[in-house]
């Protein structure tokens, strides 16, 4: 797939921009940072970072214009109920090194004030991204250890399962229905991640 695309800016809008390769123009959503950074460069030549969404239904190339926001981009992505779209909400709203040190820091309002990202979700992006996105993306500032949680009794597990769950929103019903389906073998962390995976079903 297309790793970036090189070529005059031909359309800029809120939402994205145009890329003229070689005569054909390639449709590309970006963030408003990336928005900032290419305006007022129209004809002028753009290098942009890509990222290709395939579907049934659609071909979408989603752009940066650096390799910090491509890579805080695939992994906002791999959060489980985090789409394209919200991903680039996110990244219009804090810059991926405010973002890792949002994840690090466990501040969910940050990542919940993007547009369309409500509290379960900015939960959720922290869960599955805290140990992920310091190795990844450099947050401009001292990020503190995130201790492991090392239990072997099943009991104190679920316990700690489902007060994760209960501040997440969840209802007590609905997390006693998947409780048995959970493996207490894992780690709580990988309980919790195939937790929310049921309960999105």
């Amino acid at each position: 797939m297309f790793y970036y695309l090189k070529g005059n800016a031909q359309v800029i809008d809120l939402t994205s921009i145009v890329v003229d390769c070689g005569g054909v123009g390639y449709l590309v959503y970006t963030t408003s940072s990336t928005i900032g950074k290419v305006s007022g460069k129209n004809n002028e030549e753009i290098l942009i970072y890509t990222y290709v969404s395939v579907r049934e239904d659609a071909f979408e190339i989603y752009g940066f214009a650096d390799k910090a926001e491509l890579t805080a981009f695939k992994l906002l992505i791999s959060v489980s109920g985090i789409g394209p779209k919200a991903g680039l909400s996110i990244l219009s709203t804090l810059s991926p090194g405010k973002l890792a040190a949002a994840i690090m820091a466990g501040d969910a309002k940050s990542i919940s004030a993007a547009p369309g990202v409500g509290g379960k979700t900015a939960a959720r992006v922290i869960l599955e991204l805290k140990d992920k996105i310091g190795k990844q993306i450099d947050s401009d500032g001292e990020v503190a250890e995130i201790p492991v949680v090392n239990n072997s009794e099943i009991k104190e597990k679920q316990r700690d399962v489902g007060d994760t769950l209960l501040a997440l929103g969840y209802t007590r019903s609905e997390i006693s229905k998947i409780m048995a389906r959970l493996d207490m073998s894992k780690s709580l962390e990988d309980i919790i991640k195939d937790a929310l995976r049921l309960l999105m079903k």
